[in-house]
C-alpha cells in the first residue's frame, strides 16, 4: 500500500483561502467539495461598509483591489489639526505639577478650625490577619493574642487585641486630617489612651476623632482632637486625646 503523504486543506469561510488542517489526500476531494461550496454561500460586506483605496500612481488596477477594501470609519475619518485628540501621555506630561496632587487641595492653618469638628476614621473589622502583623511589628507573643485555646481556658470568648493594636485605629493618617495640614502642621505633641472594654478577634471598630482644643500662641496654635472608638454593638471601646502644633496663616 502506497503510504500517503499529508496535504495542506485550504478553508474558505469568510476571506481569503488560508491553511486549515493537514488531511491525508484521500480525504482532501470531498472536504474540498464542501470548502467550495461554503465559499459561495458566504456574505460579502455591503457596499455602504467598505471603500477602495485610491489606486497609487504606476500600480494600475489598485483601487480595484479587493483585497485592499477596508471598512469605513463611522462618522468619516478623524480631523487632524486643532481638533484632533492628542496623543496619549504627551499632554498630562506638559501641565503635571506634582504639588497639586493632594488629596485635600485646599490647606488649613490654625485658625480654620472649629470646636467640636468631626474627623471620622474608617472603620477595621480585626480579623486573624491584623493580629498576626501586629504580633510581627511589635514582637508580642504573650498567648491571649494568638492562642485561643489558652482565651478560653482564662474566660475569654476569643483572642484578646493588643492594647496598642486598638489605639493606633485613632491615627490621624488614616483620615483626611493631616492632608489638610500638610503645610501648617509643625509637630505631634503628645497622644494619650484609657481601653474601656475588651477587643476580640472579629470585633470592628469604628475610630472618630473630635477636635476639642484650640490654644493660640505667637505664629502657630495647639490643636486637641478627642479620640474615641466604639464597637459594633455601640460599646464604647476606647478614649483618648492627641495634641498637634500648628502654624498660622502667613501674613499678606
Amino acid at each position: 500500500m502506497a503510504h500517503r503523504q499529508p496535504a495542506l486543506l485550504l478553508h474558505r469561510e469568510h476571506g481569503p483561502l488560508r491553511p486549515c488542517a493537514l488531511w491525508p489526500r484521500g480525504r482532501r476531494r470531498g472536504l474540498g467539495r464542501a470548502a467550495g461550496a461554503d465559499a459561495g454561500r458566504r456574505r460579502e460586506p455591503a457596499a455602504a461598509e467598505i471603500r477602495q483605496r485610491p489606486a497609487a500612481a504606476g500600480r494600475p488596477g489598485a483601487a480595484g483591489d479587493l483585497g485592499r477594501r477596508r471598512l469605513r470609519r463611522p462618522g468619516g475619518a478623524r480631523p487632524r489639526g486643532a481638533g484632533a485628540r492628542p496623543r496619549h501621555g504627551l499632554c498630562d506630561a506638559v501641565s503635571f505639577d506634582p504639588r497639586a496632587h493632594r488629596l485635600v487641595p485646599a490647606q488649613r492653618w490654625f485658625e480654620d478650625f472649629t470646636l467640636g469638628e468631626r474627623f471620622p476614621l474608617p472603620s477595621w473589622t480585626m480579623t486573624s490577619g491584623l493580629f498576626a502583623a501586629f504580633q510581627a511589628a511589635s514582637g508580642d507573643n504573650h498567648p491571649i493574642h494568638y492562642d485561643a485555646e489558652y482565651c478560653r481556658a482564662h474566660g475569654l470568648p476569643g483572642m484578646l487585641a493588643h492594647g496598642y493594636q486598638v489605639a493606633i485605629q485613632t491615627c490621624a493618617g488614616a483620615g483626611l486630617f493631616p492632608h489638610m495640614v500638610e503645610e501648617s502642621l509643625k509637630g505631634f505633641l503628645e497622644q494619650s489612651t484609657r481601653f474601656l472594654h475588651p477587643v476580640i478577634l472579629g470585633d470592628t471598630l469604628y475610630p472618630l476623632l473630635v477636635v476639642d482644643e484650640l490654644v493660640p500662641q505667637r505664629s502657630t496654635g495647639i490643636l486637641g482632637l478627642a479620640a474615641s472608638i466604639h464597637n459594633q454593638h455601640g460599646v464604647q471601646v476606647l478614649d483618648g486625646r492627641h495634641r498637634y502644633l500648628l502654624r498660622k496663616r502667613p501674613a499678606g
